[in-house]
């Protein structure tokens, strides 16, 4: 979704397996965020990520 909406910018961190999600669209927006993608990781990839937000980010680490 980063590369074809432009809603976000997302970096991938292979060693802590983690996903970096930063916009400049608020609260709101992160909360979004967070249910949207960790929906997705949970029924594609079948894991329960540990999410973390704030104002402007959400992070997804892949390692439980």
């Amino acid at each position: 979704m980063d590369k074809y909406s432009g809603w976000f910018k997302a970096r991938y961190y292979e060693e802590e397996k983690r996903i970096a999600l930063h916009h400049d669209m608020g609260i709101k927006w992160s909360h979004w965020l967070k249910g949207h993608e960790g929906a997705s990781l949970r029924s594609t990839l079948k894991i329960d990520p540990k999410i973390e937000m704030s104002e402007s980010s959400v992070i997804l680490y892949l390692k439980n």
